[in-house]
């Protein structure tokens, strides 16, 4: 019997170990789990997009920057060389030793056409450009009012206009007092009140209201 019950507690610590064992074994997976999921998550927000990181990226930034500079040089350069070919080209440098006078003189008036030549050339040019300027500038303006985009201008509210019957009936009314200048009419009115015809008294007072209010 003792026996048995021995058997019995040794095959329950057994279980029991096993059972903490498990337990430590699933603790400890996901801890790691959680760590290389942060891992993860940290370096992926380094990257950024396009899995650069902040490093590569400026760095590729100022590459492209570099080569669009030296581009830009590049064609400046060639501009600048087609610009002193085209001089050279229109005005090819003076040889005039050993010329006599006749030959001078035909030097000088190759050389008056043409410039001649050159200055219609020129103005041909400008007019040209005036005239694409002045269709831009009419294209502009339709586009323009196709789509409605000029400027709005500010309404302002305006009162208004009272009619005669009604500014009659309000200075006929015994609580009336005008917007503006009512406190000189009303002093005018007690002033002129005092004499003995008060016919001609209303008449002044209604008169200037509604002059005033006008």
């Amino acid at each position: 019997m003792e026996k048995h019950q021995e058997k019995l507690r040794l095959e329950r610590e057994e279980v029991k170990k096993a059972r903490a064992s498990k337990r430590h074994s699933k603790v400890a997976e996901e801890q790691e789990s959680s760590k290389n999921n942060q891992v993860r998550r940290m370096d992926y927000h380094k990257q950024g997009l396009g899995g650069l990181s902040k490093e590569r990226r400026k760095k590729l930034k100022e590459m492209i920057l570099q080569k669009a500079k030296n581009e830009l040089l590049e064609e400046r350069r060639k501009e600048l060389r087609n610009r002193e070919d085209h001089i050279k080209k229109q005005a090819p440098p003076f040889d005039i030793d050993g010329l006599n006078q006749m030959q001078l003189e035909e030097k000088v008036k190759s050389w008056y056409e043409h410039v001649k030549q050159l200055e219609s050339q020129k103005y041909e040019w400008e007019q040209r450009l005036r005239k694409q300027d002045e269709e831009i500038n009419e294209l502009t303006a339709q586009l323009c009012s196709i789509k409605g985009h000029f400027q709005k201008p500010i309404l302002r509210k305006v009162a208004k206009p009272m009619s005669t019957d009604r500014l009659r009936a309000m200075s006929a009314a015994p609580n009336f007092m005008p917007k503006t200048g009512h406190k000189n009419l009303v002093e005018m009115k007690r002033k002129l009140s005092d004499d003995s015809n008060q016919g001609v008294v209303s008449y002044i007072f209604h008169t200037c209201m509604y002059k005033q209010l006008r």
